[in-house]
């Protein structure tokens, strides 16, 4: 079931779990520093993705910058899906999720890396989970109306739509900011939503030209907010500005849109 948005949207993801395992601790906080900075700067809230938020000093930097930031969960095949089996899947997620808001950290997006659920939906929603992402690995849902998908009973499937840094060998940083503000434009001559995911990773490879591109990018749907046509939420404020346009709209409206 996909469902109509009350506003074109744009939100961020910046995976920061795979820069905290593969570079030294003082290169990873020195990025997300900087990425906090422009976010900032920007004024743009991101939901940051984490394997462990309990025990990752990174996210007490960004819980720290008070800004509605969120913070997801990431995992992959060795604890997701049919290889993992249900009883691992529902061990690990329930042990995450618990750890992480009894450090204060709420948390309430799934993001599913080389793999898929295989049918745990009904453990996702029981430990509070609203909306899960798949990774970027795969085709990204770029070109159409991106909407959010209903996967479940309170639980939503938000696709990505883009991603930075870019591929590319010619332009500085792997390029990308033209492809990514032109789906915001088009986005609000249609409506929809962008989903773009920043890697964090990939950005320490690419260098400061990537930083800059991501900053160019926030600033243009900073200025297509300050124009009242585009609304920026993370991803848990998408399923609530839903949830508050299916509270508030008559029956039959919300059958019309689920249809």
């Amino acid at each position: 079931m996909r469902t109509s948005l009350p506003q074109t949207i744009f939100t961020l993801s910046i995976d920061v779990d795979s820069v905290a395992a593969t570079v030294d601790s003082r290169r990873a906080a020195a990025l997300v520093d900087q990425l906090l900075e422009i976010c900032h700067r920007r004024d743009v809230a991101a939901t940051w993705t984490v394997a462990e938020p309990a025990s990752s000093p990174l996210v007490e930097r960004i819980l720290a910058h008070d800004m509605g930031h969120a913070v997801a969960i990431s995992g992959d095949a060795s604890w997701i899906g049919s290889q993992a089996g249900r009883l691992r899947f529902s061990h690990e997620l329930a042990r995450r999720v618990s750890a992480a808001r009894d450090c204060g950290c709420e948390v309430s997006t799934l993001v599913v890396r080389d793999t898929t659920l295989d049918g745990q939906h009904d453990l996702v929603v029981k430990q509070g989970i609203t909306s899960v992402r798949q990774g970027v690995e795969g085709k990204l849902a770029g070109r159409g109306r991106l909407r959010p998908i209903g996967i479940a009973h309170g639980l939503w499937s938000i696709p990505a739509s883009h991603a930075l840094p870019g591929k590319s060998s010619w332009w500085p940083g792997g390029g990308g900011r033209g492809i990514v503000r032109r789906a915001i434009d088009a986005a609000i001559a249609q409506g929809g939503l962008v989903h773009l995911v920043v890697d964090a990773w990939r950005m320490v490879a690419r260098g400061g030209a990537a930083v800059r591109v991501l900053d160019r990018v926030l600033a243009h749907a900073e200025w297509r907010r300050r124009q009242d046509v585009l609304h920026i939420a993370t991803l848990p404020g998408i399923i609530d500005r839903m949830a508050t346009q299916y509270r508030s709209a008559p029956a039959r409206s919300i059958l019309r849109a689920a249809a």
